[in-house]
């Protein structure tokens, strides 16, 4: 359907776009869509394995609907999550209810932007987990910064984590992927450029109200296909150096996680 799917898009704004909500990925309809996806088995266990080789106290930025900070805690860290979506908070503030005393004591949340956020103490390990490298990299010079702001909240000995889609095997290409959640019909397109590239998801949501009237919502994800290189480059720029690799695979792609040490100051 390579090429279909543009169209498809395309055509749906041209003939409803009045009536049709455009919205985040992360607002409500489709932080409820993303609720759906849970941690991988073996994404949580790399990033769990470097936590305990640093210590208990963890800073988890873009931490969303809680995917991995649950398991963090279930894992007796203590662990910060820092978001700027309310509606994805609002999630993992639901979850929260119903977990016990002893894990829910052990998650704090900040409601604020990853690149000033003051949590007001240091960590032993922070992450950034998601491939969110990838929507923030368009801003070279504001994600060096964050960087240099991440190093600032490191512990001495401490680790900073985050992932990034391998595109080596993905060839240019779309497909459009139909699923039904709940009452909810859901239509979900992923177009890689290699090209140019870029990875742009589109998400479109029908959903009926109480009224019998059918809602139509459709939000967009644009993230940057990053070479390993371009990683290397960045942390060059940074406090930090790469201290390991890892390729894994999740939810049918396969990612490279990063291990970031700081640099000893001579």
């Amino acid at each position: 359907m390579d090429g279909g799917c543009e169209s498809f898009f395309a055509g749906l704004c041209a003939s409803f776009g009045a009536a049709i909500q455009h919205r985040s990925v992360y607002e409500m309809p489709f932080s409820e869509a993303y609720d759906l996806a849970e941690a991988g088995e073996e994404e949580l266990s790399l990033y769990l394995e470097e936590a305990l080789s640093c210590g208990h106290e963890v800073l988890e930025l873009c931490c969303g609907n809680g995917r991995l900070t649950i398991p963090f805690a279930k894992n007796h860290f203590h662990i910060t999550g820092v978001d700027l979506s309310g509606d994805m908070l609002a999630l993992l503030e639901k979850k929260l209810q119903s977990l016990p005393g002893s894990v829910r004591n052990r998650i704090r949340i900040l409601q604020e932007d990853v690149f000033t956020v003051d949590p007001g103490q240091t960590f032993d390990f922070i992450f950034l987990p998601a491939t969110t490298l990838c929507i923030l990299f368009d801003d070279a010079a504001a994600t060096e910064q964050l960087f240099t702001h991440v190093a600032a909240l490191l512990r001495p000995g401490g680790s900073f984590a985050f992932d990034i889609r391998l595109y080596d095997e993905v060839k240019s290409g779309e497909a459009l992927i139909p699923q039904m959640i709940g009452k909810r019909a859901c239509l979900s397109t992923e177009r890689i450029d290699c090209r140019l590239g870029r990875a742009v998801g589109r998400f479109l949501i029908l959903e009926p109200d109480n009224d019998g009237q059918v809602q139509m919502y459709l939000a967009e994800a644009n993230k940057k296909i990053i070479a390993i290189s371009d990683v290397e480059a960045l942390v060059e720029r940074t406090p930090f150096l790469i201290r390991r690799t890892e390729r894994y695979f999740h939810d049918g792609s396969e990612l490279m996680l990063f291990i970031l040490k700081k640099k000893e100051v001579e």
